[in-house]
């Protein structure tokens, strides 16, 4: 994928695991876009993956309050099925027994570690599953 010589190959690898990555990644995503490209792609990563910060941009999900209870709160597990962050409510269990599942009210973070917690879910509530999916709610009637 790059006309990199094999000694300089060679010589990122034998760096650090992670700067290497980069280093790479900056000389394929260069051969289809422009540097700058690059750039923002490992500074997003680097933000959101690496980091753990919100993302800049992520998929709305609409909810009907009525699979809400009286409390306007729903069972984790079927939260993450229902907004489709999981396929399955044992997905979603499966989850949230790894840690993978949290969900933020604002900037703060809320760690999801019981699979029968009953989650708030409010207008713009973000859904965390894993390290890359990400939903915001927007409720609907």
């Amino acid at each position: 994928l790059t006309d990199l010589p094999k000694s300089e190959y060679d010589r990122i690898l034998a760096g650090h695991p992670k700067e290497a990555k980069q280093a790479l990644a900056r000389l394929v995503i260069s051969g289809y876009h422009p540097t700058d490209d690059a750039e923002v792609a490992i500074a997003r990563w680097e933000k959101e993956i690496s980091g753990g910060q919100l993302p800049e941009s992520m998929p709305v999900v609409e909810l009907s309050r009525s699979h809400l209870d009286t409390e306007g709160k729903m069972a984790a597990p079927h939260l993450f099925k229902t907004t489709g962050l999981q396929p399955s409510t044992s997905e979603a269990i499966r989850l949230i027994k790894g840690g993978g599942a949290s969900f933020y009210l604002g900037e703060e973070k809320h760690a999801i570690t019981d699979r029968n917690e009953q989650v708030t879910v409010v207008d713009g509530l973000i859904l965390r599953a894993g390290k890359k999916k990400w939903a915001r709610v927007k409720l609907v009637d």
